[in-house]
């Protein structure tokens, strides 16, 4: 964004926010006039006095601190800008999500060209064009080269950093994106009950984005009707809406069939943004004490539009403590670094949650948590984004034989031991990404003649 100090009389002061979606904010930077300016890592008392004390003072300061509400949104506070004297900016954004060169980045938004770090193109800095006015969600689409080769990146700590710490330690990225076997992927069950959980509350009749002319709750219903003729025959399904309560169509899952999928198509075109609140936890509970069809597995498909609810670590745990697991299958990935990783995996789950968050204000943390603790998958649609691709993408995961109770062992030279950082994988889906960090602790000697 753009500061222009020339607008005002006096020191300014402001605070925006910001949302990291499912990333990691790794850079910081302003520039005000010549001078440019690159943010501290500090603890966050610290870095609070230092920002309080530099405004009491006159000094221009700059504070990007995690939000209390959501860990997914950062709070950008902007202190003292002297007035009639420069242009301030913040449009500088570093990424490393993934170690592979980088072939090309999109965005819903004008960019300056891609500018490579190193010569591999594995780092690159992008930069929105001038005249950007944040009026809506900044999105990036990077594409790699040689994105289904697994990897493992070693970071090494910072020199100044005490050893033992996670910034004076090494750091491993192990990158896997499986590929499961032909004789596997084809035994596609139509067997399984889907249980659909449509968010009705109030804001659900806002706008998709600015502009727009296509409310939240018709694109959710649109989600929805995409899904529900898409389904397999053989399986069951239900549906669930809520806001401040929650309502079933059916009391229990039923066969689809014609008769029941057209009772359940008319409910849905009739469903609109009329339940109040946004309280989901009561609703996910009673789908949770629902018994399981035998041979038929649970599949959670969440639609989530709004912007924050206030049971989102209830509806994490909720959410993992009802997700179970049964058989037994083996993986193995060998990576350049001489790592190993033996992958141990039981399939399929009984229960799984998938969800999508529909439109700009859809909660990320909610979305991905929800995904991430109930062993299933994140789908965001915005603005005038084709819908039905990731629908799609999604209920083939929830149909395919998937990859969970994963646990990891390193094969690492003598004196090295890791440990993970990342939160535990709880299922690997064919075409899909996953990542793993952690901290090497301990000391190796690299002999003589050995690479």
């Amino acid at each position: 964004m753009t500061i222009d100090s020339n607008s005002w009389s006096a020191p300014y002061r402001q605070q925006w926010s910001v949302r990291s979606g499912d990333a990691a904010v790794c850079h910081f930077s302003a520039q005000i006039g010549q001078t440019h300016i690159v943010a501290e890592v500090k603890e966050r008392r610290q870095a609070l006095e230092e920002y309080d004390d530099a405004l009491s003072s006159g000094q221009q300061a700059f504070l990007l601190e995690e939000s209390d509400q959501s860990p997914d949104i950062f709070s950008l506070s902007v202190g003292s800008l002297p007035p009639g004297e420069s242009r301030t900016q913040f449009n500088k954004a570093e990424f490393q999500p993934l170690w592979c060169p980088i072939s090309k980045v999109e965005s819903n938004c004008s960019l300056e060209p891609l500018q490579y770090l190193n010569t591999d193109q594995t780092q690159a800095t992008v930069k929105l064009a001038a005249g950007h006015k944040f009026d809506r969600d900044v999105e990036l689409l990077i594409y790699y080269k040689d994105a289904h080769q697994p990897t493992a990146v070693v970071e090494a700590g910072q020199a100044s950093a005490k050893p033992g710490t996670l910034m004076g330690d090494p750091v491993v990225m192990v990158s896997l994106y499986p590929e499961f076997p032909e004789s596997v992927t084809s035994k596609l069950t139509s067997c399984g009950e889907f249980v659909f959980l449509l968010d009705r509350s109030g804001s659900m009749d806002l706008p998709m984005y600015c502009e727009s002319n296509q409310s939240r709750i018709a694109s959710a219903r649109d989600t929805l009707l995409l899904l529900l003729k898409s389904l397999p025959m053989g399986c069951y399904f239900n549906i669930y809406s809520f806001g401040d309560s929650y309502e079933h169509v059916f009391p229990k899952s039923v066969k689809y069939g014609q008769k029941n999928l057209k009772r359940a198509l008319k409910k849905v075109e009739e469903m609109s943004a009329d339940l109040g609140g946004t309280e989901i936890l009561e609703s996910l509970q009673h789908i949770y004490r629902q018994p399981c069809i035998p041979r038929s597995p649970r599949q959670v498909m969440y639609t989530h539009t709004h912007t924050h609810t206030h049971t989102h670590t209830h509806t994490h745990t909720h959410t993992h403590t009802h997700t179970h697991t049964h058989t037994h299958t083996h993986t193995h990935t060998h990576t350049h670094t001489h790592t190993h990783t033996h992958t141990h995996t039981h399939t399929p789950l009984s229960v799984k949650c998938f969800t999508f968050g529909i439109g700009e204000g859809a909660s990320s943390e909610l979305i991905y948590g929800m995904a991430r603790e109930g062993g299933g998958h994140a789908q965001f649609i915005v603005e005038n984004e084709r819908m039905q691709p990731k629908v799609m993408q999604s209920l083939r995961f929830a149909l395919q034989p998937l990859v969970a109770d994963i646990s990891l062992s390193w094969d690492l030279p003598e004196g090295l031991s890791a440990t993970v950082l990342s939160p535990p994988l709880k299922a690997l889906f064919q075409g899909q990404r996953s990542v793993i960090h952690a901290q090497l602790t301990g000391e190796y000697f690299v002999q003589p003649g050995r690479a």
